[in-house]
């Protein structure tokens, strides 16, 4: 997951960390560890989040239909 900070300022937790965001700052990390925001420092907040799934390495290729 990546997270891209639009607007505000916030603190963002991450497992046991966490992360002061502004804008202009990006965060990657697994989005299955419990993750969120901490506390919201300047309102409003706004962040872009991408999120990609990954296949197994065996799994088959995806088709088009």
């Amino acid at each position: 997951e990546l997270l891209y900070m639009l607007d505000g300022v916030a603190d963002y937790a991450y497992g046991g960390a966490v992360y002061h965001l502004e804008p202009g700052d990006a965060l990657q990390f697994d989005g299955e560890v419990a993750h969120g925001p901490a506390s919201l420092q300047e309102v409003p907040v706004r962040f872009l989040s991408v999120i990609a799934y990954g296949r197994e390495p065996n799994d088959p290729p995806e088709r088009s239909h």
